[in-house]
């Protein structure tokens, strides 16, 4: 995994997949992720756009579907609906 510490980006474009994030500050990024393994340790992001692809992409449409609760009550499967 590619260590990655104290890096301040503005207006960048930045893949967290196989990073680990040390002190990091990335402001109005595009941020890219496809389902790897990843670690933020003292990191922000402020107003970043993030794009998953790949496996995380397909990951967040099936939770968006079923609309799993964050509260650890289930998926709600009679609100699925895909956005």
């Amino acid at each position: 995994m590619k260590l990655v510490e104290n890096d301040n980006l503005n207006g960048a474009t930045i893949t967290i997949d196989d990073c680990h994030f040390i002190n990091c500050r990335y402001e109005k990024c595009t941020v890219y992720y496809s389902g790897g393994d990843f670690e933020l340790t003292g990191t922000t992001f402020i107003h970043c756009d993030i794009t998953m692809l790949g496996p995380a992409k397909r990951t967040f449409t099936l939770l968006s579907a079923i609309r799993v609760n964050p509260t650890g009550g289930g998926a709600q499967p009679d609100r699925a609906s895909i956005q």
